[in-house]
């Protein structure tokens, strides 16, 4: 092997780095380098492989993998020895994670963080795993042991290697093959049975999807809520609340803060893995938002509101973006930011309150507990001995209870926060926070989403006017992906609708166009990354929902959307050549394409357009459900495909339907038009006239 020099030997080189989670690992004696020419230069020319670390900063498990591997000074110097390291943090480069995760799925069957990959030169995968322990640990190998093979290999073996890395290359370039006949035929029927299919791999028990770890899976709970608006049905009702009821009951969801953690390791969502991610946030209040419509239930409506609250509280940034990400652990012990033992409980609440607060919580003496390396067994939260919602006289208690016990856990050591803004992410949960506090009748929430989105439009532009993906350490970086701009333009939509701004609108489009420019796919869909974007061997196009929905699947939902608010062609079109060109692969996994099934039902049964004249965009706050002005109303209707739209009197804004340009409120009374297309209904004023017409939609 060709070995450098003590002169060209690197050192760490991650101190300048404004990613919190290269930060993190700027003092170990590996020689990290960040993903860039200098180190990728430097493999091509020493003929070195290159080890490639993807990880995270709210990754517990990297924090483990760093504290006994990459700060293990034998380790450290056999990885500088035989390889050249590169660190990468997966959320500023997610092209990166999403190509290399996929070999590592491909290689090993499973995938995760902290993701371990060793590459060519020519950056071709050939041997990956994830966490890897210092010394044999069960099935898994010692670290030193993997990076001895694995060096042996590519000098003693080099030939068979290369070769064995170019085929898995050759197989991750290879583009996606769609069944286009199937995607024509398709119909609402047949995407109905697809949804309920997936009825067969929720507990019936536990609610959620398989047995364990259990992740919220929004986008398949999302799917069966499409299919129940579209076909009711005892069975699927019932399953769906299962699954609300049981994560807002378990330990997945932070009672005493708000917001959800990022998975359950148990059938039972009692213990979660304790990390908050921006993204889950908005995934989970727009699916308890849609269970409140779908439910009439307050409390669903109740967790949405709360979690977003959360966001707002503890995520926001003074520049009006949200914080990514939250970490798992605090003074080194994970989730002990969360957990409680019965002493600090009764520290915290009234006397009174006490015996049914550990009753309530499931808070006990022994504890619930023991993982994450606390000093003594605590509890985990959950409210155990509730059956659906609270009584008046528990939901009294908890509302003296829980506060009192938020402010005495903010004197606890906190989670560490990554303060980088995110595009995508922002987008998710500025949609989710538009669209639930219009639903709410809450201004703030409204006024929110709006600073995060007006910051990633204002803030994070490259020369030419493109969004850029992140913004960290004061600057805005690192051109920007399908997710991106897919993601914004639904937020921008959200907030036209809720603002009746139409500059949300423009931006919207503008969006709308920057996908078709610079991702769109000759035969329809979009690459993930931009064109001549540094994505190595090859751009990909996926159609597949991961811990995000899939950027090809919002970006058609915003096509369609586009195209029944303007009536412009060419959205209707780019969006057939999309929907044609991937929905056969989500018909043929419907977990997988989840979000790309519930946009195409949503279409299929039609969507529409309500004006209403005459009545502000921002109803009063709901009270016990659908009450109050035909907005409130409208909005509280679980309706995929529908669109509600306030607009004053007096304007004719000129890609309105014909039927209703010009049109002014019925003498100063709130009236609304249901229109499809061209065509517009009579104009109604009130509340049971307009259900009848919402409910023949």
């Amino acid at each position: 092997m060709t070995t450098s020099s003590p002169e060209q030997t690197p050192c760490n080189r991650l101190s300048g780095e404004p990613s919190l989670y290269l930060q993190q690992h700027a003092e170990n004696p590996v020689a990290w380098q960040p993903w860039g020419e200098t180190a990728l230069a430097r493999s091509l020319h020493e003929q070195r492989p290159i080890l490639l670390s993807i990880g995270y900063s709210a990754c517990h498990w990297c924090h483990v993998m760093e504290r006994e591997t990459f700060e293990n000074p034998t380790l450290a110097a056999q990885m500088n020895e035989l390889f050249v390291c590169i660190k990468v943090d997966r959320e500023e480069r997610p092209d990166l994670d999403q190509l290399y995760m996929r070999a590592v799925q491909a290689m090993t069957g499973h995938g995760g963080w902290p993701m371990t990959v060793f590459l060519t030169p020519g950056l071709e995968p050939f041997y990956a795993g994830t966490y890897f322990p210092p010394e044999d640990r069960g099935q898994l190998p010692g670290f030193g042991r993997v990076l001895a093979g694995v060096a042996r290999a590519w000098n003693d073996r080099r030939d068979e290697v290369s070769e064995s890395a170019g085929k898995t290359a050759d197989w991750l370039r290879r583009e996606m093959v769609s069944d286009r006949d199937a995607a024509r035929a398709v119909d609402a029927g047949r995407l109905l049975r697809l949804a309920d299919g997936l009825l067969e791999t929720v507990d019936g028990e536990h609610g959620g999807f398989g047995s364990q770890p259990k992740f919220p899976s929004c986008s398949a709970l999302d799917l069966l809520v499409a299919a129940e608006a579209h076909e009711p049905d005892d069975k699927r009702r019932a399953l769906l609340r299962l699954s609300w009821d049981s994560m807002a009951d378990g330990g997945l969801h932070d009672h005493v803060g708000g917001g959800f953690h990022r998975y359950s390791v148990d059938r039972v969502w009692h213990v979660p893995h304790f990390e908050k991610m921006l993204y889950d946030q908005a995934s989970l209040a727009a699916s308890y938002l849609g269970a409140w419509k779908l439910t009439g239930h307050g409390r669903y409506l109740e967790v949405a509101v709360s979690t977003l609250d959360w966001l707002r509280r503890d995520m926001r940034l003074p520049g009006g973006g949200f914080a990514a990400t939250l970490d798992a652990d605090s003074e080194g012990v994970e989730g002990i930011f969360y957990t409680w033992t019965r002493e600090q409980l009764a520290d915290a609440v009234a006397p009174a309150d006490f015996a049914r607060a550990c009753e309530l919580l499931d808070v006990s003496e022994a504890g619930n507990w023991e993982g994450g390396g606390a000093p003594e067994p605590g509890n985990v939260l959950r409210l155990e001995a509730l059956a659906g919602e609270p009584s008046a006289d528990d939901r009294e208690l908890l509302g003296r209870v829980l506060p009192a016990m938020l402010a005495r856990r903010q004197g606890r050591v906190a989670p560490t926060r990554d303060d980088k803004v995110m595009a995508d992410w922002n987008g998710l949960a500025a949609a989710a926070m538009a669209a639930t506090g219009r639903a709410a009748g809450r201004a703030d929430l409204v006024a929110d989403a709006q600073a995060a989105v007006d910051f990633v439009l204002s803030q994070m532009r490259d020369r030419d006017g493109g969004l850029l993906h992140l913004h960290a350490g004061g600057s805005a970086r690192v051109g920007a992906f399908l997710d991106d701009y897919a993601f914004m333009g639904r937020a921008c939509l959200e907030l036209f609708t809720a603002t009746s701004e139409p500059r949300f609108l423009d931006e919207a489009k503008a969006l709308g166009q920057g996908l078709l420019d610079r991702f769109a796919h000759a035969e329809g869909g979009f690459y993930f990354s931009q064109a001549g974007a540094d994505t190595p061997l090859a751009r990909t196009r996926e159609a597949w929902d991961s811990a995000v929905p899939s950027g090809n699947a919002v970006a058609l939902e915003l096509l369609d959307r586009l195209y029944l608010f303007t009536a412009e062609e060419h959205w209707f079109e780019a969006a057939e050549r999309s929907r044609e060109a991937l929905l056969g692969l989500a018909l043929a996994n419907p977990h997988g394409g989840a979000t790309l099934l519930g946009v195409t039902l949503a279409t299929l049964s039609g969507r529409s357009l309500l004006v209403i004249r005459g009545e502000k965009a921002l109803p009063s706050a709901p009270s016990q459900g659908r009450v109050g002005s035909l907005t409130a109303e409208a909005l509280a209707q679980p309706l995929p495909g529908l669109e509600v739209l306030c607009l004053p009197d007096g304007t004719g804004e000129s890609w309105l339907p014909a039927p209703v340009r010009g049109k002014n409120s019925a003498e100063g009374v709130p009236t609304a038009w249901l229109c499809r297309g061209t065509s517009c209904s009579a104009p109604v004023t009130g509340r049971e006239e307009l259900l009848l017409q919402l409910e023949q939609a």
